[in-house]
């Protein structure tokens, strides 16, 4: 009997700390948390209150001039976000063309042809440039060392004994004479 009292403490003391972890919240917080809620409600709504005042104190001219003022705006919006697109895409294209990672032509990108040409080249040159200069330093030289033998000069069969397979090859081909 003695254990499932032990047990049962141990379940009630195990519950009552579950319970305290649980946030509580006063009525000062719950009211703190409705008024920024209600502030971003009308924040939302306000610019569209404002609006639809100003159409109604407008007559039947002005509202047809400012809805189309409002449509010209938005037609602008979508026939730049339309040519950034188009323009996004030949990028990709030229980028791709030149052999350049198309992952960078969102940097590229311009809102006309001209400047979008001037990134390209510039990006082109720029990263051929540090490929170039990576390459360099994972090589270490830019150029292949020469043999260190002298390959025409006094040769004799002893000396052509300890040459490499490599270095006999060129020898003798240079030389098909040598071992007659």
């Amino acid at each position: 009997m003695e254990e499932n009292n032990n047990t049962s403490v141990e379940t009630i003391e195990t519950t009552e700390t579950q319970e305290t972890e649980n946030k509580t919240f006063t009525q000062a917080d719950f009211d703190r948390e409705i008024s920024k809620m209600y502030d971003k409600f009308e924040k939302r709504f306000s610019k569209r209150a404002e609006e639809a005042q100003k159409l109604a104190s407008m007559n039947a001219e002005e509202k047809a001039k400012y809805e189309f003022e409002q449509r010209v705006k938005e037609l602008e919006g979508k026939e730049k976000e339309w040519t950034l697109k188009e323009n996004k895409y030949e990028a990709s294209k030229i980028l791709g063309e030149k052999g350049l990672p198309i992952a960078f032509a969102d940097f590229i990108v311009a809102e006309d042809a001209e400047t979008m040409m001037s990134n390209i080249k510039l990006f082109d040159d720029e990263f051929k440039k540090a490929v170039a200069k990576e390459v360099q330093a994972r090589i270490g030289s830019n150029t292949p060392k020469a043999s260190t033998i002298d390959l025409e000069v006094g040769m004799t069969k002893e000396k052509f004994a300890q040459l490499n397979d490599n270095e006999k090859i060129a020898f003798l081909k240079s030389n098909p004479d040598f071992l007659k």
